[in-house]
């Protein structure tokens, strides 16, 4: 499966910084626990 990146606005790319380094974790591990957040209630 290839990965394609996710393109984020400005203003979404800076909040999920300030997020990443609040909770000392990478944007991708950020982004990865969200969608498998909203893939689990687009299931339910």
């Amino acid at each position: 499966m290839v990965k394609k990146p996710v393109a984020l606005d400005g203003d979404t790319y800076r909040r999920l910084k300030l997020h990443a380094a609040e909770t000392d974790q990478t944007h991708q591990a950020i982004l990865e626990a969200a969608l498998a957040n909203y893939l689990k209630r687009a299931d339910a």
